[in-house]
């Protein structure tokens, strides 16, 4: 699970080395929405609630750039992930 902090939105995959590209997906639908009903882009969404602002401020950074990378032993892919840039 991707999930954006300064605008409540959220991606999701079952496999993490694909989450970059749904939440650009999702970024760009929301963008195109916004401008068809004539607002400022993400104007109208709050930003995530507390809880995944913590998540995020406790999360060790893990590095999927490499498109053969392993997920860690022991960590289900349904876990919220914080992805490092």
């Amino acid at each position: 699970m991707a999930q954006c902090l300064e605008h409540n939105l959220t991606a999701s995959s079952k496999d993490p080395r694909e989450l970059p590209k749904k939440l650009e997906t999702v970024l760009r639908v929301q963008i195109e929405a916004d401008l068809e009903a004539g607002k400022v882009p993400f104007s109208t969404l709050p930003s995530a609630p507390r809880r995944f602002w913590k998540l995020f401020q406790n999360a060790e950074p893990w590095r999927l750039d490499d498109a053969t990378a392993e997920l860690p032993v022991g960590v289900p892919a349904w876990t919220e992930l914080a992805l490092a840039s």
